[in-house]
C-alpha cells in the first residue's frame, strides 16, 4: 500500500493546511497517511509550537513520534545550491513546498510508493477536491470551557467584527538558541512580515462605513499587541470592544478558532489561524465580509470573494 508521511510544523493554522493537503493526496492515491508528531516541532524555530490537531476527529491516520528521513532531509537541504519542491530517490519521494509562493498544480501528477511531505501548502487548491470530507475532520468542536460559550453569545452576525492581529512576538529562538534581531527580521520576512497598523486602521474604517453600530472583538496572542492599535483608532475607542488573548484567559487555539468562526465580518492579518476562522465561517454563511492582509507568503491562499488590502 502507498504511504504518505507528513511532517507537521508551525501553529494550528499551519497544521490544518498541512494535514488538508496530505489527506487530499492520500485520498486521491488510496494511500495510508502517517503523521510525524514530533520531528517538525523539535526543529521548528518557534519553540512553543506543538502538535495541535484533534486526533479524535482524524480518520484513517497513523502516528509516528520521530522520522529520521525528515531529520536528515532538513540537514541535507541546507547544503543544496538549487532548491526544489520535488526530490525523487530510489526508494522514496520528498515533496517540500517551503520554497514555493503559489499552488503547485503538478502535485497531483506525482507517482510514488512512499512519499514524505513537508512545507505549508497554504492554499485551498491543495485540498479542494476532497474539501467536504476534510473539513468534517478539521472543523472545531464546541469548547468545553464555558467562557467561550458566554462570549459567543455576544456575537451578532450582522454587526460584530473579528479582528485578528499577529505580531510574531513568539519568534525568539532557532533550534533552541536565542537569535539576533537581524536573524529574527529575516525569519519574519520569510513568512510575510508583520502586517502594519495602517492595514487594521484602514480596514476598520471600511467596516464602519459598511456596518451600522459595529462592535469589535480583537484576537491576538497578547493584550499588549493590541494597545497601539486601540490608541490610534477612535472607532475602537468609541465602540463596544472585547479582547480575546491568551493572557486574558483565551489560551486554547482550537477554541479560539471555534469562537472566531462564529463571525461573519473579519479583518485578518497574515495568520493562517485567522484565515481558517474566516474560511470556516464562509462555509456556513453566504454573507461574509472579509478584509485580509496581502502579506501571506502564498499568492494562492486568497479566496476570490475576500478583499485584499495592504
Amino acid at each position: 500500500m502507498k504511504k504518505i508521511y507528513l511532517y507537521l510544523s508551525g501553529g494550528l493554522g499551519n497544521q490544518l493546511f498541512e494535514y488538508a493537503a496530505a489527506k487530499n493526496l492520500a485520498l486521491n492515491n488510496n494511500a495510508k497517511l502517517i503523521i510525524d508528531t514530533k520531528t517538525g516541532f523539535l526543529l521548528d524555530f518557534r519553540d512553543p509550537t506543538k502538535f495541535s490537531l484533534n486526533k479524535s476527529s482524524l480518520n484513517n491516520v497513523e502516528y509516528k513520534n520521530f522520522c529520521f528521513t525528515f531529520f536528515f532531509y532538513r540537514i541535507f537541504k541546507k547544503f543544496l545550491k538549487k532548491k526544489s519542491w520535488f526530490y525523487k530517490f530510489t526508494n522514496f519521494t520528498i515533496l517540500d513546498d517551503t520554497f514555493l509562493d503559489k499552488y503547485e498544480e503538478k502535485i497531483n501528477e506525482i507517482e510514488f510508493n512512499k512519499l514524505f511531505m513537508l512545507g505549508y501548502y497554504q492554499s485551498e487548491k491543495y485540498f479542494h477536491k476532497n474539501r467536504n470530507l476534510i473539513i468534517k475532520e478539521l472543523y472545531p468542536s464546541i469548547p468545553q470551557d464555558t467562557k467561550y460559550i458566554k462570549l459567543s453569545e455576544k456575537i451578532s452576525k450582522n454587526n460584530s467584527i473579528a479582528i485578528g492581529v499577529r505580531m510574531h512576538e513568539n519568534i525568539d529562538t532557532e533550534f533552541g538558541i536565542r537569535i539576533s534581531d537581524k536573524r529574527k527580521a529575516r525569519m519574519i520576512a520569510g513568512i510575510g512580515g508583520i502586517t502594519p497598523i495602517s492595514f487594521y486602521l484602514n480596514a476598520i474604517n471600511k467596516m464602519s462605513d459598511k456596518i451600522k453600530d459595529p462592535n469589535f472583538f480583537l484576537f491576538s496572542t497578547k493584550k499588549t499587541n493590541l494597545d497601539s492599535l486601540i490608541q490610534k483608532s477612535e472607532i475602537l475607542q468609541n465602540c463596544p470592544l472585547e479582547i480575546v488573548t491568551a493572557d486574558c484567559g483565551f489560551e486554547n487555539a482550537y477554541d479560539n478558532l471555534w469562537l472566531m468562526s462564529k463571525f461573519s465580518n473579519f479583518i485578518i492579518s497574515n495568520s493562517t489561524l485567522y484565515w481558517w476562522a474566516a474560511y470556516f465561517s464562509m462555509l456556513n454563511s453566504n454573507s461574509n465580509y472579509v478584509i485580509c492582509s496581502k502579506r501571506f507568503p502564498n499568492k494562492d491562499i486568497y479566496i476570490n470573494e475576500w478583499e485584499k488590502s495592504e
